[in-house]
């Protein structure tokens, strides 16, 4: 609790926040804190089982403020789940609206460097005048107009998008589905959806990433 920033998050109306979201939702509290206390859970929990169920992190888009968006990215959190609890093999993003699972090229816009930046760099010389050749293992200056760089500043990935990129577009399967082919009942629909995907990890060998988009 030592840790715990509020920060002002949107709950739909749809939703009862039946878990107090709005006071102990991650988004809250120190990211290092929270992956401690979920390696400390796991570990006085776990049986053989070979996977966990996680809920209610990446959930930065209920964050209302842009500020607070950009401090916790979704990258920054799946990234810090892979690193301190385990792969993510799967996703279920249970929602009202739509992400778009990739990034529309249009949108991308790209770093551009001036002629200076773009310059050789001058060769050392010894006092003849000479070049002198690079020490023995030294590696060429790093020069960032030789690579291409995407100007990302305050327009982080959404959540399938990072998960798309991570995994390989090419290896992860995305699906979107209406929340209605479960069930008219949204809690329902949720209880159906999730053993789906529960047993679906287990026979699929791909990792995948599903949408359920429910009507408001």
């Amino acid at each position: 609790m030592a840790t715990k920033r509020e920060k002002e998050i949107i709950l739909t109306t749809q939703v009862r926040d039946e878990f107090n979201e709005a006071d102990y939702s991650p988004v809250h509290f120190d990211q290092g804190a929270v992956m401690s206390l979920l390696q400390y859970t796991i570990a006085c929990n776990r049986t053989s089982q070979q996977y966990v169920i996680l809920e209610g992190l990446c959930n930065n888009s209920k964050l209302s403020n842009d500020d607070d968006k950009f401090e916790l990215r979704a990258m920054d959190e799946f990234f810090d789940i892979e690193a301190n609890i385990g792969e993510v093999k799967a996703i279920i993003g249970l929602q009202f609206n739509y992400e778009n699972e990739t990034v529309d090229e249009k949108d991308v816009e790209h770093e551009k460097f001036d002629d200076a930046d773009k310059e050789e760099a001058k060769p050392v010389l010894d006092d003849e005048g000479n070049p002198v050749p690079p020490a023995e293992g030294s590696k060429p200056a790093f020069k960032p107009s030789d690579f291409e760089w995407t100007i990302s500043n305050r327009q982080p990935k959404n959540l399938p998008q990072v998960f798309m990129g991570s995994k390989g577009k090419n290896y992860a399967v995305h699906e979107v589905k209406s929340a209605e082919q479960y069930s008219s009942s949204q809690y329902e629909a949720i209880s159906k959806s999730l053993d789906e995907i529960c047993s679906k990890i287990v026979n699929e060998p791909n990792p995948f990433y599903y949408q359920i988009i429910f009507t408001e």
